[in-house]
Order: C-alpha cells, then sequence, then structure tokens
C-alpha cells in the first residue's frame, strides 16, 4: 500500500515550533497590556476567562517533562528512557492508560507521535506466530449492541473532541466485514483496546488494516503501549501514518522485544492532526492482530559482537518464548562481506515441559518454557565482518529470523590515541552503545570524539552518563570536543519560525542563552577544552556581522568558565575569509579541492558524512571512504571525522551499538595511516594510483586502480597485503623478475610494512624534465633522486628508454652518504618515428645499504610538448565510407606560425596527404575519406605531421571502431 507522507507527524521540529512560539507571543501580548484593557475585560468575563486558561496551560507546558526519546534503531526503548517514562506516570485503574497519556496538550500531539514513529518495518508475513488476541469489531465484540466494541475506551477531554463520530461499521467499503469507522470532523481521536496479558519471554507484533478517504492533512495509525502490573506505561510504538485517500493496507508494528516487566499491552486505533486539521474524511480499522513469536537474545551488550582472532568465538544464543510442545528446527549461517557462505549448522530444538512461573503478585499461574541455548563455535573465521543468521522454523514454516553483525580482529597491543581520526557523535546515546564507543576508541585509532552537550544539559541522569563517558574518554588520551548543537526548545522558540541554525541563539542577548550552556561548562569542563558552536552541517556563522559577534560573545562566555578553552564552528571552504577569534574549523570533505583554510591560525578539520559515500554494496562504500580519506590525508589536515559513525549503510556502528558496516574498513585505514606523514606517490607498470605514507617505523603504501589488474613491484622483505577488512596476506613473488605482485583493483588496498627507505627512494625518483619536443634529433635530460637510506650506500642505475633511442649513458655508478641527492646526466637520440604521447621507461636499480636491494621502477617519458594539439574523429558514413577528420590547434607561446605536411598511412594502401599553411594560433580542420569504411574497424591507422622548415615530426597511431554504438569515436592528444 502506498504511504502518503504525512505532514506533522513526519516534517520535523517546526510543528512545535510554530506553536511554541505563537503561544508565548500571545501570551507575552495579553499580560503586557492587560492593565491597559482592563476596563474591557471587567466587562467582558469570558475573556478573563480565556486569559487565565491560556496562561496557565503556557506555564503547565513549559514545564511539563518532554516525551522520552524511542530508541528508533531496536524498536524499543532503552532502560534510561522507560526511567523517564515511569517518572511521571501513575497507577491507572484496570483497563484504563498512564496517566502520562492524558495530558498531552492539542498541540502536542502531532510532535508526539513524530518522536515515536519507531516501530522497524518487516517485509514478511507472520505465518509462524501464535495469535494472542484478535479484534474483528464483529457481533460478539458489540454485545450490547450500541455500535461500539466492547470493552473499549475512547480518549476524552478538550484534546479530543466528542464530536468526531465513531462507531462500528458493518459494511464498510472494500471489505465483507466490520470495521471502526471515524468520521473525521475537526480534531483528533483514539480508541484503546481493553488490557490483553502478554509473557515479556516472547516477542510481540501487532498487525491491522487501514483505509482512509479524503483526508489531505489528518491520518490514521495503529499504536501498541506496553504496561507493567501496575499499569505504568512502558513503552509505546506506532505505525506509519496513512493519509489521503488509500485502499486496504497492512499496518505492521513489530516485532518487537518487550521490557521484563512488561505485563500487559493495549492496543490504540488513532485519527491524528499535522499542521492542519481536516474537517472532512474517513478513517478505518480492521482485523487487528496481536501475535507472539519466539525471541533470541545474542547477548545483553553489543560488546559481544566484538571478538578478538585470537580467543575463542563461541556464539551463544538463548531462545525464549518458544511453545512447549513443539519441535522446531535451527538453521545457522556466517557469511561474509562479500555475500559468500563461510560456515553454516543445523539444530533441532526438542519439545521440553513447561514449569509454572507467578509473573506478578496479582497475577494467574501460567506455563512458561525454559529458554532454549544454543552454542556455535566460529574459531575457524578469520578477521573480517560477518553477518550471522539464524532461521527458526516449525514443520518448514519460518518462525523466527534474526541477522547480527559480528566482526573478528586483532586486538592491538600498544592501542592508540593519537592521530589524525575520529568520530562526530550526532545525538545523545544510550549508556550501552557508550559503552561500546569507550571499549572501541583504543582498538580503532581513534584520537577524537565529538559530543552534542546541550541536550543532556538539563537532565540529571544523562548528565552523569555523559560525565562518566567523558571520563573514561580522557583516560585513554582521547581529546573531546563538546558540541553544543540542537539548543533546548524554549530557546529555538524564540527564533524565527524557520530554523536556520545555532547563529540565531547566539545572535540574542547573553542572557537568554547563557543560563543554559552553564551547567554543561561548569560539568564537563574539567574533560573538555574544545567547544563547537552548532552541528557539523550548521553553516549560520558563514555570514552576517551579527552572526560573528554571536559567537564571539558565546566564545567569551565559555573561556570564563572553562578557561583556555578553544572554540569553533562548521566553515564552508567557498566562503569569505575566516574571521579571527575562531580557533578551529570543521569543513565537509570533498575530493576535488584541497580543504586548507586562508587563516593559518585556525585549525583545519574534515567531517566525512555517511550519506555523501556512493555506493550500493559495501566493498563499493568503503572504497569510496577510503579514497576521500586519502585524499584529505594528502592536503594536510589534522583531524578527520566520520560525521555519522551510527549511519545503517556507512556508519562504522550500528545504532544498537554492535559494528556497522564501514567498523573493519575504517579501523584499518585509521590504524595504518594514524601519525604517518604523505610523501607522494610513484609510477607503476599499470599506472595504479597510489599514496605513500611513513613514519619512522614502516612506510604504508595504498593502491587502487580503475580494472583488475597485477602491479609488480619490490617494497621490501616484510611486506604484506592488508585489504580494508584487516583481512592479511603474503605478496606472491614473481619468479622471473624477483618483484612482488600486488593484486588492485577499484576497492584500494593497503601494503603494510613496506621499507620506508625503498618506498621513499620510488618517490624521489624522477626524470629533471621528463618530456622534450616533437623533434628529430639529440635530446638532453637527468635521472634525479635521493639516497632516502639512513646510511651510506652504493649504487648501480641503469637506464632503459626505446631501444632504438639510443640513450646514453645506459649505466651509471653511484656512491652516496645518507640523505644525499644524486643526479644522472644523459641524452637520447629520438627518433623520427617517435609518437606523440607516453613512452615506457624502466629504471633498474642494485642497491647496496643495510643489506642487497635489487628492483626495477617504471617511468614514463613524453614526447610533445603544450603547444601543438591533435585531434581526430572517425565516423562511419551512410554511404559505407569512412570520414576521417583531423583537427590540429596551435597553442604556442609566443605565437609561432608552422607549415605542416600530413600523411594519413593506411594498412596496404596508398597513403594520403594534405598540407597544413601558415598556420597560426587556433585550430585547423581536414578531413580523409576511405572507401568501404567497414572492413578498418579495428584496424591501427597512422597519422604524420612533418614541420616544414622545422624539426617538429608529430607521429599519432589510433584503433578504428566502426562497431561502436557512437556515430563517431573520438581521440585526442596534446604534443605535450
Amino acid at each position: 500500500m502506498q504511504i502518503h507522507r504525512f505532514q506533522g507527524s513526519l516534517a520535523g521540529d517546526s510543528f512545535a515550533v510554530r506553536a511554541n512560539m505563537l503561544r508565548f507571543r500571545l501570551s507575552t501580548s495579553l499580560r503586557r497590556s492587560f492593565f491597559k484593557a482592563w476596563p474591557v475585560i471587567s466587562r467582558c468575563w469570558y475573556v478573563w476567562v480565556y486569559f487565565i486558561v491560556l496562561h496557565t496551560q503556557t506555564l503547565a507546558d513549559d514545564s511539563r517533562p518532554a516525551a522520552p526519546p524511542v530508541n528508533q534503531a531496536a524498536g524499543k526503548p532503552s532502560a534510561s528512557d522507560i526511567h523517564q517514562d515511569n517518572a511521571h506516570s501513575e497507577p491507572l485503574p484496570s483497563g484504563s492508560l498512564p496517566a502520562n497519556q492524558q495530558v498531552i496538550a492539542p498541540q502536542k500531539v502531532a510532535e508526539t507521535f513524530r518522536k515515536e514513529l519507531s516501530a522497524p518495518k518487516i517485509a514478511r508475513h507472520f505465518s509462524g506466530a501464535t495469535v494472542v488476541q484478535e479484534f474483528r469489531f464483529d457481533d460478539q465484540e458489540d454485545l450490547d449492541q450500541d455500535d461500539l466494541p466492547d470493552g473499549w475506551l475512547r480518549r476524552k477531554g478538550a484534546p479530543f473532541p466528542r464530536y468526531v463520530e465513531s462507531m462500528i461499521d458493518r459494511s464498510p467499503p472494500g471489505l465483507d466485514h466490520h470495521a471502526l469507522r471515524f468520521r473525521v470532523n475537526g480534531g483528533p481521536a483514539v480508541f484503546y483496546s481493553p488490557l490483553v496479558r502478554v509473557d515479556p519471554n516472547y516477542n510481540l507484533a501487532v498487525t491491522g488494516s487501514i483505509q482512509t478517504s479524503g483526508l489531505n492533512h489528518s491520518a490514521g495509525l495503529i499504536s501498541i503501549s506496553v504496561l507493567d502490573a501496575r499499569r505504568e506505561r512502558l513503552a509505546r510504538w506506532l505505525s506509519q501514518p496513512v493519509s489521503g485517500s488509500q485502499a486496504w493496507g497492512a499496518a505492521v508494528i513489530g516485532p518487537v522485544s518487550l521490557p521484563p516487566q512488561a505485563a500487559f499491552v493495549v492496543v490504540g486505533c488513532h485519527v491524528v492532526d499535522g499542521f492542519q486539521t481536516d474537517v472532512r474524511g474517513d478513517v478505518w480499522f480492521a482485523d487487528l492482530q496481536i501475535v507472539r513469536l519466539p525471541n533470541i537474545d545474542w547477548g545483553s551488550s553489543p560488546l559481544n559482537c566484538f571478538q578478538d582472532k585470537d580467543l575463542n568465538f563461541n556464539l551463544d544464543m538463548a531462545f525464549t518464548g518458544l511453545e512447549p510442545a513443539l519441535e522446531y528446527q535451527l538453521d545457522l549461517t556466517a557469511r561474509d562481506v562479500d555475500g559468500n557462505l563461510i560456515a553454516r549448522d543445523q539444530r533441532i530444538l526438542k519439545p521440553e515441559l513447561p514449569k509454572p512461573v507467578d509473573q506478578s503478585a496479582n497475577a494467574q499461574p501460567t506455563q512458561v518454557a525454559e529458554p532454549r541455548r544454543v552454542t556455535w563455535n566460529l574459531d575457524q573465521l578469520e578477521f573480517g565482518h560477518y553477518q550471522m543468521e539464524a532461521r527458526l522454523t516449525h514443520d518448514g514454516v519460518l518462525v523466527l529470523q534474526k541477522i547480527r553483525p559480528f566482526v573478528r580482529f586483532e586486538t592491538l597491543e600498544t592501542p592508540l590515541t593519537t592521530g589524525e581520526f575520529g568520530w562526530s557523535v550526532p545525538t545523545v546515546m544510550p549508556q550501552k552503545v557508550l559503552n561500546v564507543l569507550s571499549a572501541m576508541v583504543e582498538q580503532t585509532a581513534t584520537s577524537w570524539v565529538k559530543y552534542p552537550v546541550w541536550e543532556s544539559a538539563d537532565d540529571p541522569a544523562l548528565m552523569s552518563e555523559t560525565t562518566d563517558f567523558f571520563e573514561d574518554l580522557a583516560e585513554k588520551g582521547v581529546t573531546i570536543v563538546g558540541v553544543f548543537g540542537a539548543p533546548p526548545k524554549p530557546l529555538q522558540a524564540m527564533t524565527s519560525q524557520e530554523w536556520q541554525g545555532s547563529a540565531e541563539i547566539f545572535s540574542l542577548p547573553r542572557e537568554i542563552w547563557a543560563d543554559s550552556m552553564q551547567p554543561a561548562l561548569a560539568r564537563y569542563g574539567s574533560h573538555v577544552r574544545r567547544w563547537q558552536l552548532g552541528s557539523d552541517r550548521d553553516h549560520s556563522f558563514v555570514d552576517g556581522l551579527n552572526t560573528v559577534l554571536g559567537f564571539r560573545v558565546a566564545r567569551s562566555e565559555i573561556q570564563s568558565i572553562s578557561r583556555g578553552s578553544m572554540v569553533g564552528t562548521a566553515w564552508t571552504p567557498q566562503s569569505k575569509e575566516l574571521p579571527r577569534g575562531i580557533d578551529f574549523v570543521i569543513s565537509p570533505a570533498s575530493l576535488e579541492l584541497p580543504r586548507r583554510n586562508s587563516a593559518e591560525t585556525a585549525e583545519q578539520w574534515v567531517v566525512l558524512q555517511a550519506t555523501d559515500l556512493k555506493g550500493t554494496t559495501s566493498p563499493q562504500i568503503a572504497g569510496e571512504l577510503a579514497k576521500r580519506i586519502i585524499e584529505q590525508r594528502k592536503t594536510g589536515i589534522e583531524t578527520i571525522l566520520h560525521g555519522d559513525p551510527f549511519h545503517p549503510q556507512s556508519g562504522v556502528f550500528s545504532p544498537d551499538g554492535s559494528p556497522g558496516n564501514m567498523f573493519l574498513p575504517w579501523r584499518t585505514l585509521a590504524i595504518s595511516l594514524s601519525g604517518k606523514e604523505f610523501v607522494g606517490a610513484f609510477t607503476l607498470p599499470q599506472r595504479s594510483e597510489n599514496a605513500v605514507f611513513i613514519n619512522e617505523h614502516e612506510a604504508c603504501v595504498v593502491l587502487w586502480n580503475q580494472r583488475e589488474t597485477i602491479e609488480k613491484a619490490h617494497l621490501g622483505n616484510e611486506a604484506v597485503l592488508v585489504d580494508l577488512w584487516g583481512r592479511q596476506r603474503k605478496l606472491l613473488i614473481d619468479q622471473v623478475t624477483g618483484q612482488q605482485l600486488l593484486p588492485v583493483g577499484p576497492v584500494p588496498i593497503i601494503i603494510r610494512k613496506c621499507s620506508p627507505a625503498l618506498a621513499q627512494w620510488r618517490v624521489a625518483t624522477h626524470f629533471e624534465r621528463g618530456r622534450c619536443r616533437s623533434e628529430y634529433g639529440m635530446h638532453e635530460d637527468a635521472l634525479v633522486g635521493t639516497n632516502t637510506f639512513p646510511q651510506g650506500a652504493s649504487a648501480t642505475v641503469e637506464l632503459l628508454l626505446p631501444k632504438e633511442w639510443n640513450a646514453e649513458p645506459r649505466s651509471s655508478n653511484l656512491q652516496l652518504r645518507a640523505r644525499e641527492p644524486w643526479r644522472i646526466p644523459f641524452r637520447f637520440l629520438l627518433p623520427a618515428t617517435a609518437s606523440l604521447g607516453d613512452h615506457e621507461a624502466e629504471i633498474v636499480f642494485k642497491i647496496d645499504a643495510d643489506q642487497h636491494y635489487e628492483f626495477r621502477m617504471p617511468l614514463v617519458y613524453r614526447v610533445g610538448l603544450d603547444d601543438i594539439t591533435i585531434e581526430v574523429i572517425d565516423r562511419l558514413l551512410p554511404d559505407g565510407r569512412l570520414e576521417i577528420e583531423q583537427r590540429v590547434t596551435n597553442r604556442t607561446v609566443p605565437e609561432e606560425i608552422v607549415d605542416f605536411r600530413c600523411s594519413l598511412f593506411i594498412p596496404n594502401e596508398r597513403r594520403q596527404r594534405v598540407n597544413i599553411p601558415r598556420l597560426g594560433q587556433g585550430l585547423d580542420k581536414k578531413i580523409f575519406y576511405l572507401p568501404d569504411g567497414a572492413r578498418f574497424d579495428g584496424q591501427t591507422l597512422w597519422l604524420r605531421l612533418e614541420q616544414e622548415n622545422g624539426r617538429r615530426i608529430l607521429n599519432y597511431r589510433w584503433v578504428v571502431k566502426t562497431g561502436q554504438d557512437s556515430p563517431a569515436s573520438r581521440s585526442e592528444f596534446s604534443s605535450r
């Protein structure tokens, strides 16, 4: 069923902002004009009553605690969320709902629903589930014949007008049985089912059908509320809202895991409002079912998903909620990051006799089976990221299917927390996730952690959790950055209707915002020495004099409490010059331009946003991540941060704290590159792109190519290949040349433990000019380099240019002291047949330093300068002829007038000739025609331009491709 986007429930915080702003301004205006308007108010008693009600409601809304957040990833609230929810709940009589649901103000209904739209979607049917309760709204559920379901309660009060009609529709459109119907009429409405007893050992799901007609702003949805034995609400989940005019479609919640103290559930049928309210329309609900499913427990802590390769790996599972008398089949599989099946196992779970368990003081004894436990040994798994899948079936029917990621890696003996890599955590996280972050910083070379501090400033429990987190990070040497991102709601409501960013807050008088920052500054100041104003995507400080002044005032306020602190903000490189007073700037990462700001004093950080990493598979995303990190490291950026480490596809972690798809690639890159300096790149035979990073202990080379190929190079006897998932393997040796074979492809690989001296020797070796004019005759150049060994060295260098070039000398001997540069001049004769473009050269080194080294190094020598450009376009004409268009462009500076004799050499045919007279700066076109053009497909043609009264000879060869889909193939070369 197509779901319309429900404006209000899904459109962000603007609904609440506008409502709060309107109420704030209206009440403030009434207060100021109260005494001036007293003569009118005293006569109009109803205006007086309205003023009291409005003023009281404003104060009540400002003091009422916000609805507890719901853990969207896990589909259930965390322990701290449940604690917050119970803090303002009261015991209720049987059949009613928690009191905190009944005090929601009308203007907060849509915002509350938006916050709680967190139930995970599922794609399969619950064919193996057991029905706990079913609501069909038939005659058996309306014994008193009042057209309302028996035992259901309707919410009453000002937020829920009674004039919105509801009834059992005995002939709803498109359905052959009964449904619950709401006639929309300018307000929300909700019906709650009777209490249904549940067992927390099971997972729970709710399914139903919704149909809508004539809605524009309102929507229909179902909810499930979980209550404990005292009828206090523990959690609530909502289905996706349905608006517009939609035919019958499924509404699903779950499966969800119940809190241990769960005793009852209540199903709700809701009509909710958006920014506006519909005054006409209909919503139908039918076929509501509460079903229970078995539950699998992989371990209470996400840390169980991170496994040291050197330790035993036993996957322990506990299955609860199994029907005691049934036999189940359990199929277990493990797949690697490429989807390959690595391990498989199958178990039979035999029936077990249940034992009576008293769930609560007023509960009836029920039969509950003991958890059935399974242990799967996976010691055979090597380094890598794995998806473990458990499929539980009964009589061939799927009952339960769960997938959980696990990673195996080698624990670092010496943890790394002094480098360039870090995480930017966008929101406050539950305690169990913070525990994972704290445990993993040392094993992922994480040196920087940015964490929001404004959201928890008014919550003692969250502040305590954040303080413990910061203390743990500080003890491990991690640099913490406190982020003043999203401000508290009262502050945000005082800005413009469309939230523009934190700069709006700090442009207000200091007295308005300072008090909300001081608790965080005082509590965290002992561990946090860097503070960020605004989130990573908040560029509101970039433009505007008032916003810059506001930044300086906020910086002064921070430094008055946290003395000596640094204060920064997000900044765009395209913006104007960075103002003074900003200690560090955060910019989005880019592949195109170096990210160096004009202000030398400000630290430059970049944020790699997960949404910017393109790709459909994990290897593609990992490759994109690696290339972006390499490009940023080349520019000397001080800090590289992952902008959303909990992103579902591109995150380091999953939202529940388990390892994300990019955990191992991020970890591998951070460990390999932290503390190393980029020194350059060198030429490889297959032209693979590469980058060399070194420190005093090792060199690290990152390589990739657009296609799969094998490169040959010698990088040291200890060199090993490491893929982005941390899997290591030895390099094979070419038996002929003795060089190492490097399998390179689109996904970068890392060669670690390279010899720093050999890697730097390759980077330092190059031709002095590396190009010559396309003129027949003798040319001179030199081969230059540096002795990169930390000691004296002797070397024999053999220069292998194309044989017909007759390079001299071919071999030279060097005696070098440590770090001494060297230069070998040479001459060569460029033949008249030399083609424009790159020509292969090879240098053979035999070096004696700390040991003997022999290796070959390819280089490129280019014939042609930037003065002449040749472009060839060949196309097959309708009459069968092959048309060849020659374009010659003169770019000589200063201008040089040239004449060329042009010859087109055709295999087994007479060559065609044409002249180019007096060509100055500009373009010249010439056309050749060849009959029966299809016969030249795949053949090599040769175009030769000889300068009259000059030494230039331009040779250009290309392969004809008449079979291409395009009408013409284009070949171009600059005589560079």
